[in-house]
């Protein structure tokens, strides 16, 4: 009896060694679950440090633009800039003037006889040129369709 309890026993112990052994080798998921933690946390650290850094570089850069843009700087500019708005003004009403002055030239002009005919001979001109450009895009549109047929001619219809 004793022999059949050992037998059993061991058999027992056997199975459950067998079962434990099965579960290890293929039960994957606790072992790629610990990973893929292991993974995510290394992550987000190695993200943290460089957000970290980014962060500490744009308040250093801020940092360094404030100390050298103070308010002295602006307050020693501001006659000058007076000045070239004053300069700026000064060149806006030449230019009008100018302007002005043109357009009262291109009137007189215009009003000129020999301008009217040269303007016109300018039309005609250009309206000759381009019926005779339109020509020649009709002839060669008509050349490249006649073309096309005869390679829709010569190639086997499916």
């Amino acid at each position: 009896v004793w022999e059949y309890f050992f037998v059993l026993k061991t058999s027992c112990f056997f199975l459950l060694d067998t079962g434990n052994l099965f579960g290890r080798l293929f039960n994957h998921r606790p072992v790629l679950q610990g990973q893929q933690r292991f993974f995510v946390k290394e992550f987000e650290t190695r993200r943290g440090y460089r957000e970290e850094k980014r962060l500490e570089q744009a308040l250093e850069k801020g940092t360094i633009a404030n100390d050298k843009l103070s308010a002295e700087p602006y307050t020693s500019v501001e006659p000058q800039l007076e000045i070239l708005h004053q300069k700026l003004d000064e060149t806006i009403a030449l230019l009008k003037a100018t302007l002005g002055n043109r357009e009262e030239e291109l009137e007189t002009s215009y009003n000129n006889s020999t301008v009217k005919e040269e303007w016109q001979e300018f039309i005609d001109k250009m309206s000759e040129e381009r019926r005779q450009f339109n020509d020649r895009c009709d002839e060669t549109a008509a050349i490249l369709r006649q073309e096309l047929e005869g390679l829709k001619a010569t190639m086997p219809t499916p």
